[in-house]
């Protein structure tokens, strides 16, 4: 029996300035989900850590980003441990690539990028975003990490009626050099969560309303 393949629905009319990393739709800019959940959950989260260190950090970020998007989009290897570690987990998690930088918007006042989407079915798909994370990934790392991939999750619903989606989950990819010479070494993938629908709209809300966002979560489970 024949089933007919699902595919994603672009975000129409949207548009998305990599430079200055903002989103536009019909004139207006829109507000991306990091700045949501930085300005609603985590507040502090930047507070204590040097310019320098965070500029540092998100430079390495966007070159293993990079470097994994050609391996996926133009089937480039660079030779890097982080792309050998990707593909090892591609391998073994049997992930089917379906898109990279997957645009994405509620149609008026929130828009955002998704990592990577893998096809699991004739129309059912899993979420990944890539972290570069210093360390375990636990505590407000990986709570950060599920509000992020369940908001995108609820937004790419939106502009997908029809669409299922079964896993969410953060590929965690890191070789970096330590002071003392030895490597910081992480390659592996945590699943989450998700957080319902309508706690993610609850929030965006009241991110729009400028007023508190009631968090029905004390505390998230950490790895």
């Amino acid at each position: 029996m024949k089933t007919d393949r699902f595919e994603l629905t672009p975000a129409k009319d949207l548009l998305f300035d990599e430079d200055k990393h903002e989103y536009w739709l019909n004139g207006k800019q829109l507000s991306g989900i990091t700045g949501v959940i930085h300005r609603n959950l985590f507040p502090d989260e930047f507070s204590n850590i040097p310019p320098k260190i965070l500029q540092a950090s998100a430079e390495y970020g966007h070159s293993v980003h990079s470097a994994i998007e050609d391996f996926d989009m133009l089937y480039t290897n660079n030779g890097t441990v982080e792309v050998k570690d990707y593909a090892t987990l591609c391998r073994e998690h049997h992930l089917a690539h379906e898109a990279s930088e997957f645009l994405i918007c509620d149609g008026a006042n929130y828009a955002s990028s998704i990592d990577k989407i893998y096809r699991t079915g004739n129309n059912s798909f899993a979420i990944g975003e890539i972290k570069t994370y210093y360390g375990k990934l636990r505590g407000d790392k990986l709570t950060k990490c599920r509000w992020q991939l369940s908001l995108y999750c609820y937004m790419l619903e939106l502009q997908s009626p029809g669409i299922v989606i079964d896993k969410l989950f953060v590929l965690h990819l890191r070789y970096k050099q330590r002071r003392n010479g030895t490597f910081d070494h992480i390659s592996e993938i945590v699943y989450v969560d998700r957080i319902p629908a309508n706690v993610c709209k609850a929030l965006l809300d009241a991110d729009l309303a400028g007023v508190p966002f009631v968090n029905p979560y004390t505390a998230l489970p950490a790895a």
